[in-house]
């Protein structure tokens, strides 16, 4: 499951659609900004964009996301690097999907439909 409703809806719940969707856009410019200077960036400023993408990405149910993100951090820390820019691709790929899907939940949201 790339995006797990429960999760989203449950902090629909905390928030509200207005405040889920002002973190939502909030969360989409941080990520093009972060994803666009990827490649610069050293392996600690790495380490922590995905850190912080754990995190946010779970309020949007990316749970899949989540994971691989945690991943990468963890090898970050272990000094892994032969697997990382595989894993980093791969991420990328996820998070593309896992954004198109909780876009789609967020205008439904927005609209009042489930």
């Amino acid at each position: 499951m790339i995006v797990n409703p429960r999760q989203l809806n449950a902090y629909l719940g905390i928030f509200g659609v207005e405040k889920m969707s002002f973190l939502w856009r909030e969360y989409l410019e941080q990520s093009a900004q972060a994803w666009e200077g990827m490649e610069h960036f050293d392996w600690d400023a790495r380490r922590s964009r995905f850190h912080n993408w754990r995190s946010g990405s779970l309020v949007f149910g990316m749970e899949d996301f989540a994971v691989l993100c945690t991943r990468i951090e963890e090898n970050i820390l272990k000094k892994r690097f032969a697997q990382l820019p595989k894993q980093i691709n791969e991420s990328k790929t996820l998070y593309e999907e896992s954004i198109l899907r909780v876009k789609q939940i967020m205008q439904q949201m927005e609209t009042g439909h489930e």
